[in-house]
């Protein structure tokens, strides 16, 4: 009820909280009506033991459709799979203030994978992505490229 009106509220760290696919559903949903709603950055790490449900990134799709403001999210460790990452694809890849995308440790097939960085790629916007520091890659504008202990997944080796 407290994010249905709020518009000061910039960050949110939901990190490793046990939240059930209902109640991830009505924050988003809740946030989806709020336009007043001036979040920046979202931590969605660890999301156990259920990880983010089918359901539940069905309401964080229309969430995003609505957030002006979102630079950053993070929703490592939690179980996506290639069905969810078809639902965040095409949201991500025209998402205007989104800069930094962090979807490490989680369940992609192939087909997930190249969904999320074919969209990561299109959105000229992100400037990283599972800490890799794409801006850069993209302007051909550093001299030493460090990613050890990133673990950036198939879907960051797509990227690279």
């Amino acid at each position: 009820e407290g994010l249905k009106l709020n518009s000061s509220l910039t960050e949110i760290d939901l990190r490793d909280n046990g939240f059930c696919g209902a109640s991830w559903c009505a924050v988003f949903d809740t946030l989806h009506g709020n336009k007043e709603n001036m979040i920046v950055k979202w931590d969605l790490s660890a999301q156990f033991p259920q990880g983010i449900t089918p359901n539940v990134a069905t309401s964080l799709v229309n969430y995003l459709v609505s957030s002006r403001s979102l630079t950053t999210i993070e929703l490592l460790l939690n179980k996506l799979d290639a069905e969810i990452a078809q639902a965040l694809g095409p949201v991500i890849a025209v998402h205007s203030s989104l800069t930094s995308l962090d979807v490490r440790y989680n369940k992609f097939s192939v087909d997930g994978a190249l969904e999320l960085s074919q969209a990561t790629l299109a959105n000229i916007n992100i400037h990283q992505f599972n800490k890799m520091p794409i801006k850069q890659m993209r302007s051909d504008s550093f001299t030493e490229l460090d990613l050890s202990k990133l673990f950036f997944g198939i879907e960051g080796s797509m990227i690279l």
